[in-house]
């Protein structure tokens, strides 16, 4: 789950999770994702920390007629602390 791709999450405590489903007595949460008509038509997004970590994200929406869309992709390198404790993912 990569949450650069959200536009917002709700917590529904208790009986609120219902919309949701019946199962979902002890509350809900909904991930939101973003959409053509507020997205930019191109972002970059780079961010860079402690331990070899490097992450970048490019993305797109926009809005053609009656129908919206939003792609984005997302990848991510971490050296680590120690040897055992790198990672390398691309969603």
């Amino acid at each position: 789950m990569e949450p650069l791709g959200l536009e917002y999450t709700e917590v529904l405590k208790g009986g609120n999770g219902f919309p949701y489903g019946g199962l979902a007595l002890g509350g809900a949460v909904n991930y939101v994702t973003k959409t053509g008509y507020e997205a930019s038509p191109i972002q970059l997004r780079i961010e860079s920390g402690s331990y070899g970590y490097n992450k970048g994200q490019i993305s797109s929406g926009g809005v053609y007629g009656a129908a919206d869309y939003y792609v984005t992709a997302v990848g991510s390198v971490r050296s680590g602390f120690q040897t055992h404790s790198s990672s390398d993912t691309a969603v």
